[in-house]
């Protein structure tokens, strides 16, 4: 990974794909959740954090990215994913909208090349368009609402060169296993949207890039490769 590759540059007031949102919107992110899990997170996450190795290892190569390749992480949590993907050869920068796992992932970078910023992409990112060769996205998007995810996956394919990665839960259309205890507890935890993801997260992001390949990459969980043309 190339140390003199620098960030983009701040973009200058609202893209135009938040003129649309609302004060509601701002809120899903639930930063004070993430902020007070932040300390707990690596080891609570631990075999997610392995199993999204394997997942990378498998099948990165797949999506054909260019060598030392800029890659964003959006929601990047304490920074795993990116640090992996920066071992691997890529440039790469996390943001997240909780200050707490910010400091962590910091705190992980240190003697890398990794950058990692506060940043929430409801509110728009502090990069220009067409910036990355590829976004990703890893178990975000079920988190907000279907208002916000679409306000997400519009900066998400603002700020890239025509590839995001969503890497979250498979679809299940009709299926009301949905609704399980499992699913509404971790919905309470996270003021989240599950079901309303596994039922038509699929169908938002074809809304918004000309095409999305699904990919069952483990378990239950898919790699949704979008790609816009530009």
């Amino acid at each position: 990974m190339g140390g003199e590759d620098e960030p983009a540059h701040h973009v200058e007031g609202p893209s135009p794909s938040l003129a649309m949102k609302t004060p509601a919107d701002r809120s899903v992110s639930n930063t004070g959740f993430f902020d007070s899990v932040a300390r707990f997170y690596d080891p609570l996450g631990f075999s997610n954090t392995m199993a999204t190795r394997r997942i990378f290892r498998q099948n990165l190569r797949l999506l054909s990215l260019p060598l030392r390749g800029r890659i964003l992480d959006i929601g990047c949590g304490t920074g795993s994913h990116a640090l992996y993907l920066a071992r691997r050869g890529f440039s790469v920068w996390g943001v997240d909208s909780s200050p707490s796992m910010i400091a962590r992932a910091r705190a992980k970078a240190r003697g890398t090349t990794v950058q990692f910023a506060v940043a929430d992409a409801l509110e728009g990112l502090p990069h220009d368009e067409a910036s990355f060769d590829l976004v990703l996205c890893a178990m975000v998007l079920h988190g907000h609402t279907p208002e916000s995810r679409r306000v997400f996956l519009r900066e998400a394919r603002r700020v890239s060169r025509g590839l995001v990665l969503v890497q979250d839960w498979r679809p299940f259309p009709g299926m009301t296993g949905v609704d399980a205890p499992l699913f509404r507890f971790l919905e309470l935890l996270e003021r989240s949207e599950y079901a309303s993801f596994i039922r038509h997260g699929e169908e938002e992001m074809r809304g918004e890039f000309a095409s999305v390949t699904v990919m069952p990459v483990h378990g239950d969980i898919c790699w949704y490769v979008c790609r816009s043309v530009r």
